[in-house]
């Protein structure tokens, strides 16, 4: 046991230390703190995008945007006909050799599609666990031609451990949001996970006892044990939705009755509402 808080005979607190205060007290999941301008996003023009101040947290690390100021961030021109997602993320890295850490606003420019464009990946990994470079996305960028049509926060202000307020994970597995209502998110509440939305697939897909997940839970919201739910949705169907111990949110067993496996039409309505404790 060492004393973190006290003073020693020589410099001891560490990042790692602070970093650890940070995520016992603020929690484990990436939010927006409740200072400065909360690091809203304001378009300057179809090329630039102003983040005003504000600070964050992802994995314990706190970073800021210094009050009275704004960053700026440089989206790169849209393609006539064809719609885009970039994805703006606030990136960690560290050097190996020196240890010395830093953030900055990195743009992952997305594919452009003529319609139903996707989220590009990002580096999803954890400066806990000693990875150098760990991504946190913040906002999503849709461009329509040459026009920035929306900026989407992806997350949430901080409140308190009791809730952390919605978060809105990518879709994958050839379903997308059924809705921007019924937009898949999840929370915790009162030491309670709660996910709730619906899906449809983008095109016909059969659906039977093969799992196909839709989404991924971060490590601290995995169930202690695997959570099933049977659901109805289109036309009185009836399917499987499950919360993995790999915190995969998988979709199976599509039937029009208790026997057979059907194929599904694109557009269909896979809605869901599941409550459980974490591990």
């Amino acid at each position: 046991m060492k004393i973190v808080s006290g003073r020693g005979a020589d410099a001891h607190v560490t990042s790692a230390q602070f970093r650890q205060f940070i995520e016992g007290t603020v929690g484990s999941l990436s939010c927006i703190l409740q200072t400065g301008e909360h690091l809203e996003p304001e378009l300057a023009s179809n090329n630039l995008i102003r983040v005003k101040s504000g600070m964050m947290c992802h994995h314990g690390n706190i970073s800021s945007v210094d009050n009275g100021t704004y960053d700026e961030i440089t989206i790169q021109n849209g393609t006539q006909g064809m719609k885009r997602i970039d994805l703006v993320v606030n990136r960690y890295t560290v050097e190996e050799e020196t240890e010395i850490e830093k953030n900055e606003w990195v743009v992952i420019q997305g594919t452009p599609a003529e319609s139903n464009p996707v989220v590009p990946a990002y580096t999803e990994g954890d400066l806990r666990n000693g990875d150098l470079i760990d991504d946190c996305p913040v906002f999503e960028v849709e461009l329509d031609g040459i026009n920035v049509t929306e900026v989407r926060k992806r997350l949430n202000l901080c409140s308190t451990n009791e809730d952390t307020g919605w978060i809105y994970p990518d879709i994958s597995g050839g379903f997308e949001a059924y809705t921007d209502s019924w937009r898949p998110r999840y929370r915790v509440k009162n030491g309670q996970v709660e996910i709730v939305g619906a899906v449809k697939p983008t095109n016909s897909v059969f659906i039977g006892q093969t799992p196909i997940t839709i989404f991924t839970l971060p490590d601290e919201l995995i169930p202690a044990v695997s959570v099933p739910q049977l659901c109805q949705g289109t036309l009185r169907g009836i399917w499987y939705l499950e919360v993995t111990r790999d915190g995969n949110v998988n979709v199976a067993r599509a039937r029009d009755n208790f026997n057979n496996y059907i194929t599904v039409d694109s557009g269909a309505w896979f809605p869901f509402n599941v409550v459980y404790y974490p591990a």
